[in-house]
């Protein structure tokens, strides 16, 4: 709590000194009903750990026109864990990051988090933009290590893209572990009226050509009906030395994946349909890891979003089949901006 209030006056100071841009968020979640595989009941929680860590519980920015912060504290493990940024424009076409960081070639638009061209970490972010072109480099020691100590260097990224009438067409490379790991993508993103994509293609490498990856992603709208749909496909050559730039092995919690091994093919999908109903939204979320796996595991999740005055909410039916065992969940979210 002294860190959130720590980081709140540090925000609140900075507005004083510059013309900024201030918002917040606050974040609740919880369950109204559980039960798990194991068939046991339970019902009615609101606890920290209730939202994925990549949603933020407690969101502070303050951004003007040549500098900018942001604090971020997320719920997992416990409300201690926090994303600290600050950036600043020495030059209109170079922006210079500090902190947590992330670039991806294309991101789909579902969970904002599956692509494993994005590259995310704790460090050194440089983005110079001219014109239809753009390029990031990113040196990611972590938190409190040095870029590079005992001659060897941290994880280390470049992004390079280009867009103009045709789409936009971006290339990344990521290093790790003192660059014995490596990692090449490349996609392209367009659109037809109300229709938007993009493919991405990926190799890694760890002694040797580990495996191999492609996405794509669509997203349109029939009428007043909103269809996503992302579409993972993995091959892995050396099981052993199968790496992911993302550091998930290509999953989202237990979601239909059970490990690499030689010759191994992944096929996963997220999908998600929204739709107005009402004065409220509905949606039918679908995801499994890998369709082909032995033991097939799927999500289905449909859900309601509406809004109380500023508070907007998420209420859903969380089902999931993992290994012939079923449990269900009914989460709840409650958000506010300010």
């Amino acid at each position: 709590m002294k860190k959130i209030i720590t980081a709140v006056a540090a925000i609140a100071m900075a507005t004083t000194m510059f013309a900024a841009d201030v918002a917040a968020t606050v974040k609740m979640a919880g369950s109204l009903f559980n039960l798990d595989a194991d068939s046991n009941v339970s019902a009615l929680k609101v606890a920290d750990d209730a939202t994925e860590s990549y949603k933020a519980a407690i969101a502070l920015s303050a951004n003007g026109d040549k500098a900018g912060a942001s604090v971020k504290y997320t719920n997992k493990p416990t409300l201690t864990r926090g994303d600290y940024t600050i950036w600043f424009a020495p030059a209109d076409a170079l922006k210079i990051t500090l902190g947590n960081s992330d670039k991806a070639i294309n991101q789909e638009h579902i969970d904002w988090c599956n692509s494993d061209t994005n590259v995310a970490g704790y460090g050194f972010k440089a983005d110079v933009n001219v014109d239809a072109l753009s390029a990031s480099v990113m040196l990611y020691p972590g938190e409190g290590n040095f870029y590079f100590a005992n001659k060897e260097a941290a994880q280390t990224a470049l992004n390079v893209g280009y867009s103009a009438d045709f789409g936009s067409i971006g290339v990344m490379a990521d290093f790790e572990a003192n660059f014995k790991k490596m990692a090449f993508g490349l996609g392209y993103s367009g659109a037809v009226d109300s229709t938007s994509y993009f493919v991405n293609a990926l190799v890694y490498m760890n002694d040797g050509l580990s495996s191999i990856r492609a996405e794509a992603y669509v997203s349109t709208a029939v009428e007043s009906v909103g269809i996503n749909v992302f579409l993972p496909f993995t091959y892995v050559m050396k099981g052993a030395n199968a790496w992911s730039v993302c550091g998930n092995n290509w999953h989202k919690g237990s979601i239909g994946y059970a490990g690499n091994k030689d010759g191994q093919v992944i096929l996963g999908t997220t999908a998600k349909i929204t739709m107005p109903v009402a004065s409220m939204g509905a949606y039918l979320y679908i995801a499994s890891n890998d369709w082909l796996a032995e033991t097939l595991a799927v999500e289905v999740k449909p859900g309601l979003t509406g809004s109380v005055g500023s508070m907007g909410w998420e209420a859903a039916l969380d089902m999931n089949i993992n290994g012939g065992k079923f449990s269900l969940d009914v989460p709840f979210v409650a958000t506010v901006n300010f």
